[in-house]
């Protein structure tokens, strides 16, 4: 047996050992080396289970354990597959996809939307024992400078005798015209051609009136829809119905 004391009382002080029997430094090393090599584990159960390699469960890491990052900003993939950010964008940008291999990007959205307005009567509004065209409460569009429209117009009429006449037309003002416009009743009784002020029979009880409109001046241009009972006197009240409507679909 081999004994290796130490007697400084500096070294006592430092804790260390006295060694009692024979050491092979060389079989030390090796066994460091081994050691640090090692992979093998206790085994672990609960949200990291293995005995060898560790595992974390799914759906065990949560939000709090992440990474803090910056507000706004998302995850994503790059092209080897690696979690990756996706930058911030500024006030309303879109997330645009790059395609297959790059990350999204926040990007200004892309123009080429089609713009659709539209009104509808809430309510039934009648005229009786005037020929004076006037603008409908409801059924009027403001229109974009220089604008081109296709517009649809839906009417629907109520108390209308038979062969007598609704008068209607368009009018802005100087600023913009109208071309290609055609009127049909629904019950197919009968189509007309429609250019300016037209007397219209309405024996249907439901007119479409469709066509395209343009805005030519450089400022905002109110569209509207005006009608009128076509007699001055004797006639009873022509109504336009509640959901009668008129829609503008922007072509440019």
């Amino acid at each position: 047996m081999v004994t290796i004391s130490f007697t400084s009382s500096n070294d006592l002080s430092n804790n260390f050992i006295t060694v009692t029997q024979a050491v092979n430094l060389d079989t030390m090393e090796s066994d460091i080396v081994t050691n640090n090599g090692k992979i093998t584990n206790a085994t672990h159960t609960g949200d990291v289970t293995g005995a060898t390699a560790l595992t974390i469960g799914a759906k065990k890491v949560q939000l709090s354990m992440m990474e803090d990052g910056v507000d706004g900003e998302l995850i994503t993939y790059d092209a080897s597959g690696v979690a990756a950010k996706v930058s911030v964008g500024t006030a309303a940008q879109v997330l645009t996809s790059n395609g297959v291999g790059a990350a999204p990007t926040f990007q200004d959205a892309g123009g080429g939307g089609t713009t659709i307005l539209t009104v509808a009567k809430p309510s039934d509004e009648a005229r009786t024992n005037s020929s004076v065209l006037l603008n409908d409460t409801d059924l009027h569009v403001e229109m974009e400078a220089l604008g081109e429209y296709q517009f649809i117009l839906t009417l629907n009429w109520e108390n209308n005798p038979l062969n007598d006449i609704v008068k209607f037309d368009f009018d802005g003002g100087f600023g913009y015209y109208i071309a290609r416009t055609k009127g049909v009743y629904v019950d197919g009784s009968s189509s007309i051609g429609f250019d300016g002020t037209t007397d219209l029979d309405n024996s249907g009880q439901i007119t479409v009136i469709h066509g395209y409109v343009e805005n030519i001046t450089g400022s905002p241009v109110e569209f509207n829809f005006r009608w009128a009972q076509n007699v001055a006197s004797g006639a009873k009240a022509i109504t336009l119905k509640v959901r009668s409507s008129l829609v503008l679909i922007k072509l440019n």
